[in-house]
């Protein structure tokens, strides 16, 4: 008996050890800075100095900024109008992939490529694409047509984001692909017998069954939109562009952080995100309570 405990308590320190790796980075890279950022946001630290205790001031400050009202009202931009688009056109991505034609896997290789370009990288590209001089807009221009400025103009910014998505649409599709292909063939079959259109069969059998997916996709891509920081970075600098029209919370935060060194206000920033996140978050999961399919 005895050699049996002592048997086990080696398994658990061995097993203590084994994982230490992760606990340790666990503890000292995610639980300490998220711990620290929530102090930091109710004091007055610039970094160089020592924390001041404010408390709710950052917040009763980021309540009266008009430069964080431009950016949460451009974030609510993205996320009612970009993601809506994003999911329909990834939708349409998935049902074009899903056919049987001859060579598909090379099409979906293809659509898949854009995806896997890094941010950087693909920001840069898109800057050229949508350049009114040298990119599309100079071949628009050949047919006598003024082409939109894109990014240079504030009308055109957020747009031009979105088309820099939807081309990058390539793994959410390979998402709602595979939601696809799982659906039962004698579902659709026991529908075709019974007259029902193809619209209709697209309405009530695959929609209904891959809403799992759909919610899924919605609920990561309005993470990421809220997070949205890396392309508006490449893009427009941490300006924002003109008028501010690509400044996002999280290009908001990285200018407070680390330009102006307000490390309370970014922390208190940073904290607006996380509940703005949480509270979209649980608001889609309330919701699709009775419309997501689990079957």
């Amino acid at each position: 008996m005895i050699s049996r405990k002592r048997i086990h308590w080696r398994d658990q320190v061995n097993g203590a050890l084994f994982a230490s790796p992760f606990i340790v980075g666990f503890l000292a890279f995610s639980l300490y800075p998220f711990l620290a950022s929530l102090y930091y946001s109710f004091t007055d630290y610039g970094l160089m100095g020592r924390p001041e205790w404010v408390g709710l001031q950052n917040y009763l400050d980021l309540v009266r900024d008009k430069v964080f009202h431009v950016a949460l009202n451009n974030n609510a931009y993205l996320v009612f109008i970009g993601i809506p688009f994003y999911i329909v056109w990834a939708l349409l991505t998935a049902l074009l992939l899903n056919a049987r034609v001859h060579g598909i896997s090379i099409y979906r290789t293809l659509f898949l490529l854009p995806a896997t370009i890094p941010s950087v990288a693909a920001s840069y590209v898109w800057l050229w694409v949508l350049n009114p001089r040298t990119g599309v807009g100079y071949y628009i221009s050949l047919f006598g047509l003024n082409p939109p400025l894109w990014y240079n103009d504030p009308q055109w910014a957020k747009p031009g984001l979105i088309l820099f998505w939807l081309w990058t649409v390539g793994m959410d599709a390979l998402i709602f692909l595979a939601a696809l292909q799982g659906i039962p063939q004698d579902l659709k079959e026991a529908a075709e017998l019974d007259g029902a259109t193809q619209r209709r069969r697209a309405l009530s059998i695959d929609l209904p069954l891959i809403s799992p997916a759909i919610l899924f996709v919605t609920v990561t891509g309005v993470i990421w939109t809220i997070s949205f920081f890396t392309q508006a970075f490449i893009i427009a600098g941490p300006t924002g562009g003109r008028e501010s029209s690509m400044l996002f919370l999280a290009l908001y935060l990285y200018v407070n952080a680390f330009q102006y060194l307000k490390m309370g206000y970014a922390s208190a920033l940073a904290w607006m995100l996380f509940l703005i996140n949480a509270a979209l978050t649980l608001i889609m999961l309330r919701a699709s309570r009775e419309r997501v399919f689990y079957g």
